[in-house]
């Protein structure tokens, strides 16, 4: 996108967030005001429906006080007047009186009279039980304290809620003890209270709190003031009012909701459009006279100067400076331009010089030079890795971990995490894999990269093989401590067992005894067989590591072991597929050792089995005997050298013709069950290979 259509896409975008933020603050500062004026609206209208209802109440009030304070009702709680209901009492009086049901009750609250009116028939009826359970001992309805006073409110029935009225009846001069209460009731229906309001626009409802949600109307628990309002609305078209009503009790009883249009509300969003859409007008024009200006005094010449530098940057014959009239600021920058072009020629001569440098000496370098970025992936490696079996396309954009040999791969990792962290260098060495499944030890040299921000983009370092180095170290520590052994075993033991078989001869010389000289001889015979296999295991023990570890068949080698020992009357059983271990040359004796162990000491041996686990760590082999099994307080040392019955040097030499390529090897059976050696072979050092008898013949 041009510099052109940026403009106007920025002049664009800036005229639609001003009107859209004008007309958004526009719209929350009108709108806020119209539903302030439409709640006070609403808060009035439902004040004045509230209203009628109390007026209603004082009504019946008034109606209760000409019954109550009464001669004539006074007399007839007490009994007197049989005659006072015929008089009074009829369906016309309680159509004209516009009352529900009345009741006459004395000071305990015994039913002195009570009716009520079906309007529909025209006739009476009895009151509701519910009504007549209110009117007991301890009710508001029963108050009589007071002569002038009454008890006028809401009472929920099972028909409905009624209006209420109490009044002490009393003489009609208000003296005289209190003999009862005259009760009036009227009723409540949303039919009778939308004809209270006399509106057309508005539509009244009486609710039971029973069955409205007081705290999804936004009610709140600690509501004490009867009545209180809530005015929400109820869409874009209608707003609500709701008045929360008391009963007689002081509880919340009903709840008036009053429904209305929202007329004023409308009329706001009507004005707020046509504000946005005067706005919207006035500031297109403004943004597209600021763009015809912008494009003559700069966006032209900006166009006309981008075009010389592309042309300079493509083509042969191509001019090397810019031109630009004016004296302002673009005109400096075209001569800015023209003298950072002399100094872009002169600094890429030198880079093509320096890269020609760089590319020669990284791809002939021995070493491995790369790039790792923060996480993980190599970005960049050398040629020289395809002495490793590698593509350099194999190697980048993968993980660097996946060519760390397993067991240096998690330190590999937590070195370069601790690298990135902390900005440092890194100096270790370690171990990878090439493509066959070779392991080389290397050491690791990176530092920190940068971006011209300061910012970490990686790591870049060199590798360098130090195998061979590493295999003549290994081979001198062997050496060492193979000549160590050897001459501790010439120096010491044989040496001990010379001067031992030495007293035994100055002992038979010096005997006069037959039977003894016998003994003597014999023990100088034992004597001269510990020296011989102290001997033998020399030979046996200074061939270990001379020769280089190759991959060896596990069942080839159990084959051949297995020949020595036919006649010895043992099952030797093996259950491993054709697998290959890399080891010593001398690993066929290590099998050779455990299955002689296990017959000389087995006792009551019959089977020895070979078999394998395969786990995250490698693989397990494991050799298992149903003899005697090894003492635990054994299990450790019999690997040591000079410990067991015989020489004390076989399992120590297993081990360490196991050790040369990172075999362990321990005992874990059960005494008494069998003994269970177990050597753990680590990946990368054991592989699966089809079986020859599995091959097609020719």
């Amino acid at each position: 996108m041009d510099l052109q259509k940026k403009t106007l896409v920025v002049l664009i975008t800036f005229l639609i967030l001003a009107v859209a933020l004008t007309g958004f603050f526009v719209a929350a500062i009108l709108l806020t005001n119209y539903q302030s004026l439409e709640r006070e609206y609403m808060t009035n209208d439902l004040m004045q429906t509230v209203s009628l209802v109390t007026n209603n109440e004082k009504s019946l009030s008034a109606l209760a006080s000409d019954w109550a304070p009464w001669d004539d009702t006074y007399d007839f709680v007490a009994g007197e007047r049989p005659d006072y209901v015929q008089r009074n009492i009829n369906a016309d009086a309680f159509a004209s009186l516009r009352i529900s049901f009345l009741v006459i009750a004395n000071r305990t609250g015994g039913i002195v009279y009570a009716g009520s009116y079906d309007a529909a028939n025209r006739t009476l009826v009895p009151v509701s039980p519910a009504l007549l359970d209110a009117i007991r001992p301890g009710s508001p309805l029963l108050a009589a304290d007071d002569p002038r006073a009454d008890t006028t409110g809401i009472l929920m029935l099972p028909e409905g809620p009624a209006l209420v009225s109490s009044h002490p009846v009393v003489r009609t001069d208000f003296s005289g003890p209190a003999r009862g209460v005259v009760i009036m009731g009227q009723y409540l229906d949303s039919s009778g209270v939308q004809g209270m309001t006399g509106r057309m626009d508005s539509a009244v409802e009486i609710v039971p709190v029973e069955q409205a949600n007081l705290s999804t109307l936004g009610f709140s628990g600690e509501t004490t003031v009867s009545p209180s309002y809530i005015i929400r609305p109820e869409s874009a078209d209608t707003v609500a009012g709701y008045a929360l009503l008391d009963d007689i009790y002081g509880e919340p009883a009903l709840v008036v909701k009053m429904t209305e249009p929202r007329a004023l509300y409308m009329e706001g969003i009507s004005t707020i459009y046509q504000f946005i859409l005067i706005l919207l007008f006035t500031e297109m024009l403004f943004g597209f006279v600021m763009i015809f200006f912008l494009d003559r005094a700069i966006l032209s010449r900006i166009k006309t100067l981008i075009s010389q530098v592309r042309h300079i940057g493509t083509g042969s014959d191509r001019p090397t400076r810019v031109t630009l009239e004016g004296s302002d600021e673009l005109a400096e920058l075209a001569r800015e331009i023209n003298a950072m072009l002399g100094d872009i020629g002169k600094a890429n001569a030198e880079l093509l010089s320096s890269e020609a440098r760089f590319r020669d000496l990284a791809e002939n370098t021995s070493d491995i030079l790369f790039t790792i970025d923060t996480g993980g992936k190599m970005q960049y490696v050398t040629p020289s890795i395809n002495r490793y079996g590698y593509l350099v396309e194999e190697l980048v954009g993968q993980d660097f971990s996946r060519f760390v040999y397993t067991r240096d791969r998690t330190r590999a990792v937590l070195e370069f995490q601790r690298q990135i962290a902390e900005c440092i260098p890194l100096d270790t060495t370690l171990r990878m894999m090439d493509k066959w499944g070779f392991i080389h030890w290397v050491e690791a040299k990176s530092t920190i990269s940068m971006d011209v921000y300061g910012k970490t983009t990686g790591v870049n370092g060199v590798l360098r093989d130090f195998t061979d180095r590493k295999r003549a170290e290994e081979a001198i520590r062997l050496a060492n401590r193979k000549l160590n052994l050897l001459n501790n075993i010439t120096r010491h033991d044989i040496l001990n067992t010379i001067t031992a078989l030495l007293g035994c001869v100055d002992m038979a010389r010096a005997t006069k005894d037959p039977a003894e000289r016998e003994e003597l001889l014999g023990q100088i015979k034992d004597l001269t067989r510990v020296i011989q296999r102290q001997i033998e295991f020399t030979r046996e023990y200074q061939s270990v590591g001379v020769n280089a570890p190759t991959w060896q068949n596990i069942k080839e080698i159990l084959g051949r072991t297995r020949v020595n020992f036919a006649g010895a009357g043992i099952t030797i059983t093996e259950d491993i597929e054709s697998t290959e271990v890399y080891a010593d040359p001398l690993l066929e004796k290590v099998f050779y050792n455990l299955i002689d162990n296990a017959i000389r000491y087995g006792e009551h041996l019959t089977t020895i089995r070979f078999y394998y686990q395969i786990s995250d760590v490698g693989l397990t082999l494991i050799c298992e005997d149903d003899g005697v099994g090894i003492p635990k307080k054994d299990k450790e040392t019999i690997f040591e050298r000079g410990i067991g019955k015989n020489t004390g040097m076989g399992l120590f030499l297993t081990r360490e013709i196991l050790a040369i390529t990172g075999i362990a090897i321990r005992e874990t059976g059960k005494p008494g069950a069998g003994a269970r050696f177990e050597m753990q072979i680590p990946n990368g050092a054991f592989r699966f290979v089809k079986d020859k008898r599995d091959e097609p013949k020719e």
